[in-house]
């Protein structure tokens, strides 16, 4: 009979009184005959009330059923995939794991285009999530066996057949007429089955036949073993009785061991002794080998343990035996004058013949007839070595010992992991490795390999060599985040595992009103708790409203209004609890080792003095300048480069000079110049001017562009904030006057910092920005030199403005021959629209580089406009090529996204500059 898995009631489930005869059935037949007969023929009260209870499940499943066809009929099915209702009229599947019923059309369009199908066309099913094969849908019944099943108003979609669909674990059919949903539990007898031995029969319901494992008698198994000596002995089992693992005790083949050997195991052979008495039967080889004596009594051999022989081995040296010499070519007697050995211990003459015989190698033996065994050949050979890309010649006895020779190439092939790379020297599957490289490479590029397709990954981890297969374990951090927990596969493609740690203790927030229930895996995290955050904030105020949170994550700050010391501590101001240090506007001023003040504003860390040594040189009246250097002496060793202002006899003549001090070398100060040729012409004139009586002759000196005090950009900040700047310049004037050695600007923009400290550069001042954004001002200092009035900053725009005119007007009168070198539109690149707060640095870190990168834009320049306008000159750039501005132009596009990327600025464009670096005309 065919063997049946099997099956329980409903859904693999028992009932509870079925369940204890069935456990037991397969092993004590004679216990479950009385439960049988109880059940069967005798009935009570109670065990009505339990057959009610034990029969909810199959009415549940046949409601199911019956709960589909009545919403069919009644049009108030719902389809899950289109929401409409499924009519008794239409066509319409069914899953056979939920049994959810829907539109033909709408599975067949949900198969072929739903979320869940995968490239193979594989798809799940809208409720359940079972997973189905590809397929083509046809209207069939319920029981699949009637295609286009006939209208059925009283049944919809049934053939009004029976199922008769096989029943998983039974060999009994369903008996329901064709219908949706689970089919029918059996409740049928099962056959009349005999025990293991063939003995017994016996007989129980359906579901709880042993079609599998068949049932078990009490029987024991009388069975002659293949022995043919002992008996079986089992309980009633199934199949052969198998070999006899009893243990006797049995002699060895050369009687010199006894042991106790499995019957089975026994191959007995007879050994004769001395006398007829002492022969025995041995079953088994020892690990005693023995000497054995042959006819001669003069050789002998030892051999390990076999049967004793009646005679003595006959000797293999005597002469019968060998008649020839030991290459097998010239017999003894030819070799003896006709005589031939008379006994083995004769010895066996050699001939003068090459041996010839057949090595292991296939090669001839290449010696003279010799006794014992031939000499390795060392024939040599032509071979390739293990890799294949090499060829040795070897001796055949090298080879015959290590198959192949090696070369000194290291293999380069990935691994499995495709991480790490063989190195073997001499690989002999690089070739291999090579060729499936090569095509997995041929594969990418015409699209039939995708490499994120971790079924191609798969499939290409089973094509791998053997000694390609990466054996280093990964070791990389699991997503848990525990340091600890390390993936211990070994190296493969693709994530690593999940962590499978787990713990036994829930998982609570501090605030206990979210909890994660154990067993909790690691690296799980809390979700979001909404309850308020009840920790004590070691300050000792209340506590901010703030959700519930992580150990590891801080408490909101503390921002209650508390007053504190600055930390000059001058000043109480108000600032919230958390804040550490808090600053004041006013000057720290504190007295250093070095015995100078503190000129920074209030601030953190200890005070550093920026201020100059100050002490008089040694060799000269004047201050040492040098910023302070506490506590290191002053040195005196080099020469001062103070500037002293010395004039010629008559006045005229004035002159800045190193003063020029030094240990052998007095100071210049106080020395006259010589007079020159413009002090004679002056003398004339003013004698002139006496003579003739007019005030003034000469015109006044005119100043070159080229000798202002200020930057071009800063006339051009002048021009645009005249107000403004002629204040600055008013309040330098006026500390020039003054008797103050310092002045402290207040906090502006950065634009307004760079023109203060240009002025104070006409001025001969220190400046200096302190103190971060957006409380950043600027402090001005006096110097030795400081100039008490430069040209002021109106005279020297009119001189600039009318400088461009007559450049304007000499361009324009003068038209020589402009060369190709000279017809440009554009020879620069414009920086605008720079982000608050860029600094210039930050600009050329990004900008020079890619610029130096082009072949034609040679040395680049970086120039500061006017506000947030930078310029980008190339070498020359009043001689650019078209070829330059040609590439001037394809690096603007770079340079534009580059800047914006790291929001540095927003505008790149080509511009036209004059020698002046005037911006003549921009790009649209």
């Amino acid at each position: 009979m065919e063997e049946i898995p099997a099956r329980g009631i409903g859904d693999g489930e028992i009932e509870p009184g079925i369940q204890e005869i069935h456990s037991q059935s397969p092993e004590t037949p004679s216990e479950i005959e009385p439960s049988l007969q109880d059940s069967d023929f005798t009935t009570s009260d109670s065990d009505s009330d339990d057959d009610d209870s034990s029969d909810d499940e199959p009415d549940q499943e046949y409601d199911l059923a019956t709960t589909i066809l009545n919403e069919i009929k009644d049009e108030t099915y719902i389809c899950l995939i289109c929401t409409c209702e499924v009519g008794p009229g239409g066509k319409f599947w069914s899953c056979g794991d939920c049994y959810r019923v829907y539109h033909m059309s709408c599975i067949e369009s949900w198969s072929k285009k739903g979320s869940s199908t995968d490239v193979e066309g594989n798809w799940k099913c809208p409720a359940c999530n079972s997973k189905h094969r590809k397929q083509k849908f046809q209207h069939k019944c319920w029981c699949k066996k009637t295609l286009h099943p006939p209208n059925n108003p009283l049944n919809p979609g049934s053939c009004g057949q029976s199922c008769g669909v096989p029943l998983n674990g039974c060999i009994h059919k369903c008996p329901l007429p064709c219908h949706p949903g689970p089919h029918a539990e059996c409740n049928a007898l099962g056959p009349i089955m005999k025990c293991r031995c063939g003995n017994h029969d016996n007989q129980w319901p359906c579901v709880m036949t042993p079609y599998l494992d068949g049932w078990q008698c009490e029987d024991i198994c009388e069975e002659l073993l293949p022995c043919e000596i002992h008996r079986c002995g089992k309980t009633c089992h199934d199949g052969l009785c198998g070999k006899c693992e009893r243990f006797i005790e049995s002699k060895c083949y050369c009687g010199n061991t006894t042991d106790n050997i499995k019957c089975h195991s026994k191959q007995p052979r007879k050994s004769f002794g001395k006398t007829k008495d002492d022969n025995w039967i041995g079953n088994f080889q020892c690990s005693v080998s023995s000497e054995i004596t042959y006819d001669c009594g003069n050789h002998s051999e030892l051999k390990s343990c076999q049967s004793v022989k009646r005679k003595a081995a006959h000797c293999p040296l005597s002469p019968d035996i060998i008649k020839n010499c030991p290459c097998g070519q010239t017999l003894i007697e030819d070799l003896n004058e006709g005589t031939n050995r008379s006994s083995c211990t004769d010895p066996i003459p050699t001939c003068e013949k090459i041996c010839g015989k057949t090595l292991a190698c296939g090669h001839k033996c290449k010696w003279v007839c010799h006794q014992g065994e031939c000499s390795p050949c060392y024939e040599n050979i032509k071979s390739d070595c293990q890799c294949g890309f090499n060829t040795f010649i070897s001796p055949c006895k090298f080879l015959m010992e290590f198959s192949k020779p090696t070369c000194s190439r290291k293999c380069t092939s990935l691994l499995s992991c495709r991480r790490h790379r063989c190195n073997k020297i001499c690989c002999q599957d690089e070739k291999e490795a090579m060729n499936r490289e090569r095509l997995r490479k041929k594969g990418i590029r015409h699209n039939t390999i995708s490499t994120n397709n971790r079924g191609n990954r798969d499939n290409e981890a089973f094509n791998i060599e053997a000694s390609h297969i990466c054996l280093q374990i990964c070791n990389k951090k699991l997503t848990c985040g525990n340091p600890d927990h390390l993936c211990q596969q070994t190296c493969h493609t693709g994530p690593c595992p999940p962590c499978l740690e787990s713990s036994n203790d829930d998982l609570i927030c501090h605030c206990g009103q979210t909890v994660v229930m154990a067993p909790v895996r690691c690296g799980t995290q809390l979700p979001q708790c909404y309850s308020q955050c009840m920790r004590e904030l070691p300050c000792g105020h209340q506590q901010m409203p703030h959700n519930c949170h992580p150990d590891d994550v801080p408490c909101s700050r503390c921002t209650k209004t508390v007053e504190k010391w600055c930390n000059c501590g001058k000043n109480k101001l108000k600032a919230m609890c958390y804040q550490t240090e808090v600053f004041c506007a006013e000057r720290c001023g504190k007295i250093l080792p070095c015995k100078h003040h503190c000129i920074s504003n209030c601030h953190s860390g200890e005070c550093i003095c920026r201020s100059i040594c100050g002490k008089k040189k040694k060799y000269c009246s004047h201050v040492d300048r040098s910023p302070c250097h506490f506590p290191s002496r002053c040195n005196d060793t080099g020469i001062c480069n103070q500037m002293v202002k010395l004039t010629c006899k008559c006045g005229r003549l004035k002159k800045d000079i190193p003063c020029g001090a030094n240990s052998s070398k007095t100071s210049c100060e106080g020395t006259t110049l010589e007079c020159d040729v413009s002090c004679i012409v002056q003398e004339r004139q003013e004698q002139l001017e006496a003579a003739f009586g007019v005030s003034k002759l000469s015109v006044e000196p005119r100043i070159k562009v080229e000798d202002l005090p200020y930057t071009p950009g800063t006339l051009k900040t002048y021009k645009l904030q005249t107000r403004w700047c002629s204040n600055i310049e008013d309040t330098i004037k006026r500390f020039m006057k003054s008797t103050e050695n310092s002045y402290h600007f207040k906090p502006m923009r950065k634009e307004q910092r760079l023109f203060i400290h240009e002025i104070s550069d006409a001025y001969k001042l220190f400046s200096e920005s302190q103190d971060p954004d957006p409380r950043r001002s600027v402090f001005i200092m006096k110097r030795d030199d400081s100039i008490t009035s430069p040209l002021s900053l109106e005279k020297s725009l009119e001189i600039y403005e009318n400088h461009l005119k007559e450049t304007a007007k000499t361009s324009k009168s003068v038209t020589p021959e402009v060369s190709e070198q000279e017809q440009f539109d554009h020879n620069a690149i414009i920086i605008q629209d720079c982000i608050p707060g860029v600094t210039r640095p930050e600009l050329e870190e990004t900008v020079i580089p890619i610029m130096k990168e082009s072949p034609l834009v040679k040395n680049p320049r970086f120039y500061w406009v006017e506000a947030d306008n930078y310029l980008i000159l190339p070498e020359a750039h009043m001689k650019v090529t078209r070829t330059v501005e040609t590439e001037l132009k394809l690096l603007v596009p770079t340079l534009k996204a580059m800047l914006s990327t790291k929001f540095l600025a927003n505008t790149v464009k080509l511009a036209k500059v004059d020698s002046h670096f005037n911006i003549v005309a921009m790009e649209e």
